[in-house]
């Protein structure tokens, strides 16, 4: 597990993802869905919430 970490951290943490999901057609869906980042910056923006 040390070894991969060092190699993609983001391979370790795809594969935590897909065993936590069950085994159908959704799963396959959500983990195309899912996008993980190596670094804090992202293309996403982040919503602030509104304040009155």
């Amino acid at each position: 597990m040390k070894r991969q970490m060092e190699r993609d951290p983001r391979k370790v943490v795809m594969l935590a993802v897909r065993r936590m999901l069950p085994k159908n057609r959704l799963a396959r869906k959500q983990m195309a869905r899912l996008k993980i980042y190596n670094a804090d910056k992202h293309p996403h923006a982040v919503v602030a919430a509104k304040v009155k």
